[in-house]
């Protein structure tokens, strides 16, 4: 992740931007995550706005990755010392949540104390999920060396074969999961949730550089708005609808290996890196916007790694409000301010944090 919030081209300004609008993308989906389990104690209306908040945005990792990818794989820089600049920040965060839900959660709950260290890696899973990103980007370091031999050598043959390769993993991903849906057999196996989930994520960071590069795959912009609205709303209806039939939420349809996800990401990404005469031109009439965006873009770390914290401390601060329940009647709203407030604040801890030594090698 370290890539992704120093290293900056000013010939690439839509890499700025994507930076900006993947960070926004998830804290709005942490954000809207908090009132998922409201299915049954809310309206239809506020059940919508909650689905279609947590649905919409849902490309921000993926984006992410494509964009580490992009930056990283031309580069001959010693990959030894990228790993060692990841795990810095990596444990420092690491401990920072451990230390964090152990405070809060001790007095509580004795026993948690011994599920922290039984059920969780430094207390990850139970008070920090959004750092599982580190640790997926920490095996794309890894695998840098293979990903430039690949990017130097795979031609339009071989980049669609890489393409074909990803849309059927994910095609083999949603057939577990409607089979799960259908006859509540839980169908997994080490392909569907290691090697499947690790094609997905090598497919984003490998494929963006090689389509938009050396130009293959060579689709309209129309198409691929059209692409980017009709993934949208699929992703947006089949949740929706898959969600009301259980009776609970799934996520089934907007996981990266969905290939909506992976179909939206992609349009999204074409459309920007096409859209650099225009950025430039938007931000040559706006200097402000071009600012907030290259800061936001350069602390793309600092923000991932907070925000989680923020969104927790807002909910925990509502959970306690006299007006909890009455938050609920405008729901749609509550979210996108939230986001915001977070997104603020994280921007604000991190650009700070980055004047000391020490946590600028962590934010």
């Amino acid at each position: 992740m370290t890539d992704i919030s120093n290293t900056r081209n000013k010939k690439h300004s839509w890499i700025d931007v994507i930076r900006t609008i993947g960070a926004f993308f998830i804290i709005l989906i942490h954000v809207s995550d908090t009132y998922l389990d409201l299915f049954k104690s809310i309206d239809l209306v506020n059940w919508i706005s909650v689905v279609f908040w947590n649905s919409i945005p849902r490309s921000g990792v993926p984006l992410f990755i494509a964009v580490s990818g992009y930056v990283l794989l031309e580069k001959d820089d010693e990959i030894g010392k990228r790993i060692y600049n990841l795990l810095t920040p990596l444990a420092f965060w690491s401990l920072f949540y451990f230390l964090l839900a152990l405070a809060l959660s001790a007095k509580s709950n004795p026993d948690f104390v011994k599920q922290l260290f039984i059920k969780s890696l430094l207390g990850i899973s139970a008070f920090a999920p959004h750092l599982w990103f580190l640790y997926m980007l920490l095996g794309l370091y890894i695998s840098l060396p293979l990903s430039r031999l690949l990017f130097r050598h795979l031609d339009a043959k071989g980049t669609a074969m890489l393409c074909f390769a990803c849309a059927s993993n994910s095609l083999i991903y949603h057939m577990t999961s409607v089979w799960n849906l259908v006859t509540g057999e839980q169908v997994q196996s080490f392909y569907s949730w290691g090697l499947g989930w690790g094609n997905i994520y090598f497919g984003y960071f490998l494929l963006p550089k090689l389509i938009i590069d050396k130009k293959y795959f060579k689709i309209k912009n129309t198409h691929l708005w059209i692409a980017v609205i009709v993934s949208t709303l699929f992703v947006f209806s089949l949740t929706f609808a898959t969600s009301l039939k259980l009776g609970y939420f799934t996520k089934i349809w907007e996981d990266p290996p969905s290939i909506f996800i992976l179909i939206q990401t992609f349009s999204i990404i074409l459309l920007l890196s096409r859209s650099e005469n225009t950025i430039q031109k938007v931000f040559n009439r706006f200097i402000t916007l071009r600012k907030i965006v290259e800061i936001s873009s350069r602390h793309a770390l600092g923000i991932y790694a907070i925000h989680y914290f923020f969104v927790k401390l807002i909910f925990y601060a509502i959970d306690r409000s006299t007006w909890q329940q009455q938050s609920h009647n405008f729901i749609w709203i509550l979210i996108i301010l939230i986001s915001i407030s977070v997104w603020l604040l994280s921007l604000l801890v991190s650009i700070s944090a980055s004047k000391n030594n020490f946590l600028r090698r962590v934010f």
